[in-house]
């Protein structure tokens, strides 16, 4: 797998990479999400998501909220893993 690579995890903290798989699966979700919409707009000439409908609310809007947490908790470890300068 891409974020458990065998020289990941050596002696030296230096050079240790870290990986981050929740930044990495939010933003491929809100992607898929992105394009989704394009794809209803640009080739049905329907929005697959018409905002602050009821089937909005009801399907679109808790995936948006479930890859924005992930993408979010995946910045929060981006950043705290990085030293302080």
């Amino acid at each position: 797998m891409w974020f458990c690579d065998s020289d990941a995890f050596t002696a030296n903290p230096k050079t240790m990479k870290k990986h981050n798989p929740l930044l990495f699966i939010g933003l491929i979700g809100l992607s898929i999400h992105f394009v989704l919409n394009l794809l209803g707009i640009f080739v049905f000439h329907k929005a697959a998501a018409v905002f602050f409908t009821e089937q909005w609310w009801s399907s679109w809007f808790p995936m948006w909220l479930a890859w924005g947490v992930l993408t979010i908790s995946g910045l929060g470890i981006y950043f705290r893993s990085k030293p302080a300068v």
